[in-house]
């Protein structure tokens, strides 16, 4: 299971996505510290943060990481853990 990275708007933005899929820490630090509002950017399609894609990833280490933004009509990061 788990979910792939939909079409992002900018390359920093599908790196970061991709970082949060993968539950890469170092890059996701990094691109964070070059640009801290991809923290509030969502996924284009789907709506998804990038906490939403590492959650659905099994990705929980990523959760240290970053902040947790709720949005409208995306379900809460943790139902997509199957709990």
């Amino acid at each position: 299971m788990g979910h792939g990275v939909s079409c992002a708007r900018t390359g920093d933005e599908h790196d970061y996505f991709r970082a949060a899929q993968l539950g890469d820490l170092d890059a996701l630090a990094a691109l964070l510290a070059a640009d801290t509002s991809l923290a509030r950017r969502a996924t284009l399609y789907d709506r998804l943060s990038a906490l939403h894609i590492a959650a659905a990833n099994g990705r929980l280490e990523v959760s240290l990481l970053l902040p947790c933004h709720p949005r409208r009509g995306s379900p809460p990061p943790v139902l997509l853990l199957g709990l």
